[in-house]
């Protein structure tokens, strides 16, 4: 995926000590905004809450192969109602996005526009309840639909489903059938 980086932003990752914030956005019901800092943040509109030490993301990665990353994202020693929230929510699907920028290490302000780094879904998410409770969630690239069977039919059924004033296959399920006699009089 091209991406445009800033000077400043290629400046600050090029030193030799930079540190950097990164959004986190899972389209629950409730959209739930997190961010790596331990404080909230505010960005594009929203106030991201600061997950801080108490969470971490795995290495998202690329290739220029046609092939599928995921990542991993973890939270650790979380508010009870975000329990609540992950064991009643319909997740799987739902949108992941994560998004990166250097911070300036003065002012502790963005360095440049935050550069989209993940879009996906939700794929699995799995709680452990002990003395503090972790979530742990794993995002799936949009990329994994391009090798998943399509299931749509050439019937007159799924063509309604699809565009219900459309009756080009209303006769198909006839023609299965029949028999079609070539070249006599």
């Amino acid at each position: 995926m091209t991406r445009s980086i800033d000077a400043g932003q290629i400046a600050a990752i090029g030193a030799p000590h930079f540190s950097g914030i990164a959004f986190v956005e899972l389209d629950f019901t409730t959209a739930l905004r997190l961010s790596t800092l331990p404080y909230a943040y505010p960005w594009n509109g929203y106030t991201w809450v600061g997950a801080g030490n108490l969470g971490s993301i795995s290495p998202v990665g690329e290739n220029s192969d046609l092939q599928a990353q995921g990542v991993t994202l973890s939270l650790a020693g979380i508010d009870p109602s975000l329990i609540s929230t992950a064991l009643s929510e319909q997740y799987q699907g739902k949108g992941c996005q994560i998004w990166f920028a250097p911070l300036n290490p003065d002012n502790g302000q963005l360095i440049g526009t935050p550069i989209r780094i993940f879009n996906g879904r939700i794929d699995t998410m799995n709680i452990e309840v002990g003395d503090t409770a972790t979530i742990t969630l794993t995002g799936e690239s949009k990329l994994v639909d391009f090798f998943r069977a399509r299931t749509a039919r050439f019937n007159n059924a799924d063509q309604q489903q699809r565009y219900p004033a459309d009756l080009g296959l209303q006769y198909v399920d006839q023609m299965v059938e029949k028999t079609i006699v070539w070249g006599r009089a």
